[in-house]
């Protein structure tokens, strides 16, 4: 997705038999984007009404795409054809600057960052971090079976409401009965010891009208700054931890979490830490047995874990030479034989994307 300012497009490729890409086209979404860089993750998801096939790979179908529109304020639903992409409905998101979306059992989210500036910097040259200058959100659709979308009356729910937010990704788990958004700045000021490190996870419970539970269950990340994150497909949650981002070099790791009634979070293994600085996205193979982490900062890499029974293991910090700083967001082939890396600010020679053959061993 270009997120550009004069007008918001959808660049598509298709896959050669060899791993290699090659340009379909470009599918205005009716919307506008930030023409800036959006510190979030699953702004673009690939599915149907009832859940997603990229990048949470959870399902095999893929016959809708749903893109956030960040400067316009609004969704766009397309209808993923043999080349080409036809748009099917747009709708305004319910709040300012929609980032990230999911889709689950014929109901959507979006995650609306409240910001009402689209630019990186502020007139100092400080970086803006995403969902800080205003009030974060998240809105219900009723998803039709062509894709069209109706705002379900009174879905919208905000956040933890703990300083900072810096809300990253919003996702269903696989069963559809619990939302989770990440909020990797959100900090507790309250008395030592209590959410005393940067960054949590809000979940939320569904109930049979779409809607969610009114307040979320708040649980503290097991290290610092919880980013993208997946499921496998028995639910078990995955988050990157970024750490501080640049601030924090060779800090990056990942966490693994138990999901429980009514939206609890439990830690099955302390952060499992790669030597990557900010990392933040991480997708996980359709077998569940290997997951691979992409850190943004310093060389910038891609990481791969092992999941074993209850543990997460880092198997091979630095995985891949084929990438540079600017490493961020992941997506494996439906088959997870190749793995694919959107390289945000310098990449391969004439190339914006990395791919990497996994081989079935990771």
């Amino acid at each position: 997705m270009t997120n550009a300012r004069g007008g918001n497009a959808v660049v598509a490729f298709a896959r050669r038999a060899d791993g290699h890409l090659r340009r379909v086209g470009s599918f205005p979404t009716g919307g506008t984007g930030s023409g800036s860089f959006e510190d979030t993750a699953h702004g673009l998801v690939l599915g149907t009404s009832q859940g997603e096939a990229s990048p949470n790979n959870l399902i095999e179908d893929a016959e809708l795409l749903f893109a956030t529109n960040a400067r316009s304020d609004s969704i766009t639903v397309f209808r993923v054809e043999k080349d080409e992409l036809v748009e099917v409905d747009v709708q305004p998101s319910g709040g300012e600057k929609p980032v990230s979306v999911t889709v689950n059992r014929g109901v959507l989210y979006v995650l609306n960052s409240g910001e009402a500036t689209d630019d990186l910097f502020d007139s100092e040259m400080h970086v803006i971090p995403n969902c800080t200058t205003g009030t974060p959100s998240i809105t219900g659709f009723t998803v039709g079976t062509n894709g069209e979308l109706d705002p379900i009356a009174g879905s919208t729910r905000r956040l933890s409401e703990l300083g900072g937010s810096g809300c990253a990704q919003v996702s269903f788990n696989p069963a559809g009965n619990v939302l989770v958004v990440t909020e990797r700045l959100a900090k507790d000021e309250g008395p030592p010891g209590f959410m005393g490190d940067e960054g949590v996870i809000s979940t939320y419970t569904r109930n049979a009208d779409g809607t969610l539970s009114t307040g979320p269950v708040v649980t503290e990340a097991t290290g610092s700054g919880p980013f993208g994150f997946t499921f496998n497909k028995a639910g078990d949650l995955f988050t990157t931890e970024q750490f501080d981002g640049i601030m924090g070099p060779g800090l990056g790791a990942a966490a693994r979490y138990g999901v429980g009634g009514g939206g609890s979070l439990a830690p099955q293994s302390p952060s499992v830490g790669n030597g990557g600085t900010d990392t933040c996205w991480f997708v996980i193979t359709d077998d569940g047995r290997y997951g691979y982490a992409s850190s943004f900062f310093g060389d910038g890499r891609i990481s791969i874990y092992r999941v074993d029974g209850g543990r997460l293991v880092l198997l091979e910090a630095d995985a891949s030479s084929d990438v540079a700083a600017g490493a961020s967001d992941l997506a494996l082939s439906r088959d997870s034989r190749y793995l694919y890396s959107l390289n945000s600010i310098e990449g391969p020679p004439s190339r914006s994307s990395a791919w990497v053959r996994t081989d079935g061993c990771g």
